[in-house]
C-alpha cells in the first residue's frame, strides 16, 4: 500500500498470521484516522500465499472498523484490495484483529 497517496483501485494490504488459524471475523481498524477507511474493497484468503479464495467481492467501508465475516475455514493470509478510487482520502490501518472459531 503506497504511503501518502489517496485511495486507488489495486492498492492492497496482505496480512500473514504466521500460522494457520480458523478465523470467523477479521477487523481492520483505522485507529485515530477514522475517515481513512476503505471505500470499496475485495477480500481474499489463502493457506499458502499463492492460491487465493475470494470471500467478499463487493465490500463497502463505512467507518473506523471494517469487519469481514469469514466461514471459519483454515487460513494463514488475508488480503484486502481497494476497488474504489478516492483521491481525497488516504487508507489507514492501525490494527488488524482476527477472531477465531471458539472465541466469543
Amino acid at each position: 500500500m503506497p504511503a501518502g497517496e489517496g485511495q486507488a483501485p489495486g492498492q492492497y494490504l496482505q496480512v500473514d498470521f504466521g500460522t494457520t488459524i480458523s478465523a470467523r471475523h477479521i477487523v481492520f481498524d483505522t485507529g485515530a484516522s477514522t475517515g481513512d477507511y476503505p471505500r470499496g474493497y475485495t477480500v481474499q484468503t489463502s493457506t499458502n500465499g499463492t492460491d487465493w479464495n475470494t470471500v467478499l467481492s463487493d465490500g463497502q467501508g463505512t467507518g473506523q472498523f471494517t469487519t469481514i465475516d469469514l466461514p471459519g475455514s483454515a487460513i494463514q493470509y488475508v488480503r484486502i484490495t481497494l476497488t474504489t478510487a478516492d483521491p481525497n482520502d488516504w487508507w489507514s490501518v492501525a490494527d488488524v484483529r482476527a477472531y477465531v472459531t471458539g472465541n466469543k
